[in-house]
C-alpha cells in the first residue's frame, strides 16, 4: 500500500501520468524480477500493448477529426 500511495502522490504533480507509471511499473518488475529470479515481462508486454493500443485509438480519432475538418474547410470554400 506504501508504494502505491507513494505513486500516486508522484501522479498528483505531473500531467503525462500514464508514461511515468509505466515506467515506474517497468523499473519495479525488472527490479521484482532480479529479486525473485522470476519473468514478470509479460506483466510489461501487456501494459505496453494496451498504452500501444490506445495510442493507436486516439491517432486515428485524431486524423478522422482533421480529415472532417479538412472536408467542413472545402465546402465552405466551394460555396
Amino acid at each position: 500500500m506504501g508504494f502505491y500511495e507513494l505513486l500516486r502522490k508522484i501522479l498528483e504533480h505531473t500531467e503525462k501520468n500514464y508514461s511515468i507509471i509505466t515506467a515506474i511499473w517497468k523499473v519495479f518488475s525488472i527490479l521484482l524480477e532480479y529479486c525473485c529470479q522470476t519473468d514478470y515481462r509479460t506483466l510489461i508486454q501487456e501494459i505496453e500493448r494496451k498504452h500501444n493500443a490506445a495510442v493507436e485509438k486516439r491517432e486515428a480519432e485524431f486524423i478522422q477529426k482533421f480529415n472532417d475538418q479538412a472536408t467542413n474547410e472545402k465546402i465552405l470554400k466551394d460555396n
